[in-house]
Order: structure tokens, then C-alpha cells, then sequence
């Protein structure tokens, strides 16, 4: 995988035209409208296999005085439109856009907000990278000789 790069290629579609695809996918006026003030927070990066979405400013429920530096919200799609991802991809482009030690977690939504229409990622992070979830993982344990704990396979990191 190649490292990724600001892209500026991508052209927006119009207002108009972002609300009636957006309508027609299902969603409301209301919210086509908030989704398309959004894209205009976002840097968008690519490479030779992804097309990488992050709005540092996204909006969240726990308030400036919890959470000061606030979350991003980042979007991970494979060029060729395909579905599925290489984890160890993911991972690689949160530490290259966000940052090494920035937390961030995949969100699968009620189904009253989804939003599936592009084989398209989403995931939520903390942008002051000494803020963790209060679940996951505690310590660090990584296994890329191809030998793992029971019959478990891995392969070496790609560089």
C-alpha cells in the first residue's frame, strides 16, 4: 500500500444534486442538507487502493467542556468500489492522517442511522490523542512471524 497523499481531484457535486441523490437514497432534506455542509470540514486523501475522508470537527454529544479537543469522524473507501478492507490497512491509514497513538472505532449504527450506499467505512475517533475509550484493549500484543497463540496465523506488517 502506498503512502497517502492530500487529493484535490475530487470534484463536488452541487447542492442540488447532493440533496436529490441523497433524498432518493432514502435520507431526509434535513439531513442531506447538514451531510453537505459537512463535506466542506473534510480533507480528503487517496493512494493506490483507498479514498480517505476525515472531518476533525465532527459533531458529537459529550460537550466542549468533556471533550475540548473533540472527535473526527474519518471515512475509508476502496478505490475500485469494492467492499472489504485489510485491518492492518485501516490501521496504517489512522495512524498516517490521525496519528499513532489517537483511538478510533468503527461504528455500526441503529439502523434508524445508517447510511450505506458506497461500500464506504466510518469510524469515530478522540483528536487529543491522550484520550482513550473506556473499553478495548489495555497493553500491547502483536504477533507478524506467522506463528500465533493456538493454530492462529499472521503475516508481517507491510512497511
Amino acid at each position: 500500500m502506498q503512502k497517502l497523499r492530500p487529493d484535490t481531484s475530487v470534484i463536488q457535486m452541487s447542492r442540488a444534486n447532493f440533496r436529490k441523490q441523497f433524498i432518493a437514497a432514502g435520507g431526509t432534506k434535513s439531513d442531506a442538507d447538514e451531510a453537505y455542509r459537512n463535506v466542506g470540514k473534510q480533507e480528503t486523501y487517496s493512494n493506490d487502493l483507498y479514498f480517505v475522508q476525515i472531518n476533525r470537527e465532527c459533531d458529537h454529544g459529550f460537550g466542549k467542556e468533556q471533550l475540548p479537543d473533540g472527535m473526527f469522524e474519518l471515512t475509508i473507501r476502496r478505490k475500485d468500489r469494492e467492499h472489504g478492507m485489510d485491518w492492518r490497512h485501516v490501521q496504517l491509514i489512522k495512524n498516517q492522517i490521525v496519528g499513532d497513538e489517537n483511538e478510533m472505532v468503527e461504528l455500526f449504527p441503529a439502523e434508524s442511522r445508517l447510511r450505506d450506499s458506497a461500500n464506504q467505512y466510518w469510524y469515530y475517533g478522540f483528536n487529543n490523542p491522550k484520550v482513550r475509550f473506556p473499553f478495548g484493549m489495555f497493553g500491547r500484543f502483536v504477533e507478524d512471524k506467522g506463528v500465533g497463540i493456538g493454530n492462529s496465523k499472521q503475516r508481517k506488517f507491510d512497511t
